[in-house]
């Protein structure tokens, strides 16, 4: 059962994840701010930036929430930045090792490793889209 509980919560962490980076891409890419400067496309990838690390912290707090329950533990975390740390290794996939999840914690984090890799392609792509479309336009 605890298993099932975890994959719930895994799934409903990484939904919460895709509508904050759809919410901030749609706010960033038509966004009159962001046609009318000259580098616009700086503005969208900082918005964007900061929609990846809202989405990390999210994930962090997570893993800071059902770290030493029944849901497993995160190896050698001991602070929240801990888990802020063993969160960003995880959603771009870096899986350094020094930090590790042990029981069905092991599930939000092989979440956050496809939301992260989807997440990473999906602004690289609006990125690219933007500077296409802004390309021609600027001096």
């Amino acid at each position: 059962m605890i298993e099932l509980a975890a994959y719930v919560i895994a799934m409903l962490v990484a939904a919460l994840c895709l509508v904050i980076h759809f919410e901030a891409m749609k706010l960033f890419y038509r966004s009159p701010v962001v046609e009318r400067l000259r580098h616009g496309v700086v503005l969208l990838l900082l918005g964007l930036l900061v929609a990846h690390g809202v989405e990390i912290w999210l994930f962090a707090l997570a893993y800071s929430v059902l770290a030493d329950t029944a849901f497993g533990h995160i190896e050698h975390a001991v602070t929240f930045f801990d888990y802020v740390y063993f969160s960003a290794s995880s959603y771009t996939t870096l899986g350094i090792g020094d930090l590790f999840p042990a029981g069905t914690l092991r599930a939000l984090a092989a979440s956050e490793a496809v939301v992260g890799l989807v997440l990473i392609a999906w602004s690289a792509a609006l990125a690219f889209l933007q500077m296409q479309r802004l390309w021609d336009r600027s001096p």
